[in-house]
């Protein structure tokens, strides 16, 4: 799936939560696209923060590792 295409589904005033799990899935599951690290950079900040947020609200433990990985502020 192209990245444009899922930004603008999860700009879509219509998005739900089920579409944040998907993205989340789709960006962070094991690396199995050649783009996931450009990808994942080029999010902008409020949509890598609901994501994340979705990912840690989720309840699944590996699904929380791999977002926080992936979609997390990096420390300084």
């Amino acid at each position: 799936m192209p990245i444009a295409d899922l930004l603008a589904g999860l700009a879509d005033r219509r998005a739900e939560e089920r579409h944040d799990a998907g993205a989340v899935r789709h960006l962070v599951g094991w690396k199995t696209r050649p783009r996931q690290k450009r990808d994942i950079a080029g999010l902008p900040e409020p949509l890598r923060a609901r994501l994340l947020a979705h990912a840690r609200r989720s309840g699944d433990s590996d699904k929380q590792g791999r977002a926080d990985r992936w979609l997390a502020p990096p420390r300084a």
